[in-house]
C-alpha cells in the first residue's frame, strides 16, 4: 500500500506541474521565473524534511552505525561489519553503478524488453501531454489558466489505479504469488499490467476521436482518466516485476530502467509540436493509440513465458557483477 501511494505521487508529478504552471503563466502578477522558483522552494523544502524525518532503512548502513557505536562503547577497533571489511573503492563504484546496469540491460532479455516497452510508453505519454494545450487552448479557446486543468483527470486515474493495486494485492496476489513448492512467482504481478496495457490505447483512441470542439469537453477529459489509470498500472507492476526478477541487483536494474525512460521522455516532446501541427490532435493521438495497441501483447508474453526467460537469464549473471 505504501509503495502504491508513493509511486502514484511520483508518477503524478510530471502531470501536476503544468497545471501549476498554467496558473502561474496566466497570472498578471507573476512571470515565467516563478515556474522555477516553485520547483526550487518545493524541492528544497521536501529534501530538508526528508533529512530530519526519514529513518535509515538500508541494512548495511544500519549495521555500520551499530558497529561504530559498539567500537566507541567497548574501545575494541575490531568490531566491524562485512561491508566495513570489504570496503568499496573506485573500481567497485564504477562496477556497481556504471557497468553493471548497462551490462544487465544488454544481456538480460526480461530487463531489456520491459525497459524498452516502458520507455517507449513513457515517451508516448510525454508526447500525448503536448496535445492538451492545443485541444483545450487553441481549438476550444480556453485561457492559459484553464487549458492544462483537464490533466487532473490523469492524476485522478493514477490514484484510482493505486487503489486498484491495493485491492489486487489483497484479493488475488497474496493467494497466487507462490508455487506449490513455496517459490515466489513474479509473473503473478502481471494481470494489472495487462489490464493497464489495454486501457492505454482505449483511452488514446477515445481522446483522439472526441478532441474536436463540436464534441463536449468532458468526454476527452474522461479519456485522460483512463490513460492515467492504465499508465500507472503498467509502470508500478513493471517496476515490481523487475525488482522481483533481479532481487540482488534490483538497484542496478531499476537504474538503467530509469535512465532509458528519462531519455525517451526527453526526446519524444522534441518532435511533439511538429507532429501535432502537421497531423492534428486526432491523427497524432490515433497514431499513439495504434502504437500502444501494438504493444499490448508484451505483458501477455511475460505472463505466459516469463518463467522460462527468467530461468535462462539468471544462469547468465556472473558472480563478479
Amino acid at each position: 500500500m505504501k509503495l502504491a501511494l508513493a509511486v502514484s505521487l511520483v508518477f503524478s508529478g510530471p502531470t501536476f506541474g503544468p497545471v501549476f504552471g498554467g496558473f502561474i503563466m496566466g497570472s498578471s502578477s507573476l512571470d515565467w521565473r516563478w515556474n522555477i522558483w516553485v520547483v526550487v522552494i518545493v524541492g528544497l523544502g521536501a529534501s530538508t524534511l526528508c533529512v530530519f524525518v526519514f529513518p535509515e532503512t538500508y541494512p548495511p548502513t544500519i549495521l555500520k552505525r551499530k558497529a561504530r557505536a559498539l567500537r566507541r562503547k567497548t574501545g575494541n577497533p575490531d568490531v566491524k561489519t562485512t561491508s566495513d571489511e570489504e570496503g568499496l573503492g573506485l573500481d567497485g563504484i564504477a562496477r556497481v553503478y556504471l557497468i553493471r546496469p548497462f551490462w544487465l540491460f544488454t544481456t538480460q532479455p526480461i530487463l531489456a524488453l520491459l525497459t524498452l516497452y516502458q520507455s517507449f510508453l513513457y515517451g508516448v505519454l510525454f508526447l500525448f501531454y503536448q496535445t492538451y494545450p492545443v485541444t483545450f487552448g487553441e481549438d476550444r479557446g480556453w485561457s492559459m489558466t484553464l487549458r492544462y486543468l483537464p490533466r487532473m483527470a490523469i492524476i485522478i486515474g493514477v490514484f484510482v489505479g493505486a487503489i486498484g493495486i491495493v485491492i489486487h494485492n489483497q484479493v488475488y496476489f497474496r493467494h497466487h504469488c507462490h508455487a506449490p513448492d513455496g517459490s515466489f512467482i513474479p509473473e503473478s504481478l502481471l494481470p494489472p499490467m495487462i489490464v493497464g496495457g489495454i486501457m492505454v490505447p482505449i483511452g488514446m483512441f477515445w481522446f483522439a476521436w472526441t478532441a474536436s470542439p463540436p464534441i463536449p469537453w468532458p468526454s476527452s477529459v474522461c479519456a485522460g482518466f483512463l490513460i492515467g489509470c492504465g499508465m500507472y498500472l503498467l509502470f508500478i507492476q513493471g517496476f515490481n516485476y523487475i525488482v522481483d526478477c533481479y532481487t540482488s541487483m534490483a538497484n542496478s536494474a531499476m537504474g538503467v530502467n530509469r535512465s532509458m525512460r528519462s531519455v525517451f521522455g526527453a526526446v519524444f516532446p522534441l518532435f511533439a509540436n511538429q507532429m501535432v501541427e502537421s497531423l492534428g490532435v486526432a491523427r497524432t493521438t490515433s497514431i499513439l493509440g495504434a502504437l500502444s495497441a501494438a504493444l499490448v501483447p508484451v505483458p501477455v508474453c511475460y505472463w505466459y513465458w516469463g518463467g522460462r526467460i527468467r530461468a535462462w537469464s539468471s544462469a547468465k549473471v556472473p558472480s563478479l557483477l
